[in-house]
């Protein structure tokens, strides 16, 4: 493949899970912009986008995922905001051009409406089982006015965990935590969650680690186990944010900062494994250097001290 270009009004678009050794990173990418492979520009997208995806703000183009058996199958994932604002997962196929997908074997696989415009989360990935992992805000606004993080009959505030791997749709893995309770969505992994943004699996140990969005005092990092909840929004971080509210068996995060410029990451508890945002790396100790990006955002890079 010479080139990606996803033709889309995408304010960040996230790559993850590229297979035949073209691209496994995280991209921060504008309208227009081409990811040039082997220094060759093709001169139409290898998917356009364009006319399906809402954008500004925390909308847009958010996501994408190669199916683990891309190289036999051809299948790929897309996470985007529609033009009603709502979360789309769709699956597109590659065409018999290597270089185009086919817009025509778009297959919505998962449609979340979104009550607000924030909170959209929206990466979407594989984990080492083979299972799709989807990231789902709480809805938006702020401090989650319709309680859904502690909701298990929303799949808004959640890690999501199915199954792509049949002929159509999505299957729910049998060993996904609350099947067993009627009053829950199937589909959850994990809740309890903000605006789960970026998550990843540390190559070697198969954890699943999570950035998860505050709202106005505390960022926390978040090692996931199946069934966890997180917290919100009872606590931001691991400090109360919802007045006699009470819940036991919340899982604190791993660590957590402040939203203030130049504090130091928080640890919360002791692990041996650690933390990342986007690659894992296993480090007792985690420190924190935070840096201004050119768009005027900060940013956290988390490395051993």
């Amino acid at each position: 493949m010479a080139i990606l270009e996803l033709n889309a009004r995408a304010d960040l678009v996230p790559f993850h899970a590229f297979r035949q050794g073209v691209l496994q990173t995280s991209l921060g990418l504008g309208l227009g912009t081409r990811l040039r492979l082997d220094r060759q520009l093709l001169p139409v997208p290898f998917l356009d986008v364009a006319s399906l995806v809402s954008n500004g703000g925390e909308q847009g183009l958010l996501s994408l995922a190669f199916d683990p058996d891309y190289g036999s199958n051809g299948r790929f994932y897309i996470s985007y905001t529609n033009q009603a604002g709502d979360t789309r997962v769709v699956r597109y196929r590659v065409s018999a051009d290597p270089d185009r997908a086919d817009p025509a074997t778009a297959e919505v696989i998962l449609a979340v409406d979104q009550p607000y415009s924030n909170h959209n989360g929206g990466l979407v990935t594989f984990g080492p089982d083979g299972m799709l992992y989807v990231g789902l805000g709480d809805g938006g606004s702020g401090g989650d006015p319709d309680d859904h993080g502690q909701n298990l009959g929303t799949l808004l505030g959640k890690l999501l965990r199915i199954d792509v791997s049949g002929g159509g749709g999505y299957v729910v893995p049998p060993d996904n935590p609350f099947l067993s309770d009627p009053a829950a969505r199937d589909e959850i992994w994990a809740y309890g969650l903000r605006n789960p943004w970026r998550f990843s699996f540390d190559s070697a140990t198969g954890d699943l680690w999570i950035g998860d969005v505050g709202q106005n005092a505390w960022e926390e990092i978040d090692l996931i186990v199946k069934g966890g909840n997180y917290g919100w929004n009872i606590r931001e971080g691991a400090h109360p944010f919802r007045e006699g509210t009470s819940v036991d068996e919340l899982i604190d995060p791993v660590a957590e900062y402040p939203q203030r410029r130049g504090q130091p990451v928080r640890r919360t508890k002791t692990v041996g494994q650690p933390t990342v945002s986007d690659s894992p790396c296993r480090e007792r100790k985690i420190s924190v250097i935070r840096r201004r990006s050119s768009v005027g955002d900060d940013s956290m890079l988390f490395m051993d001290s």
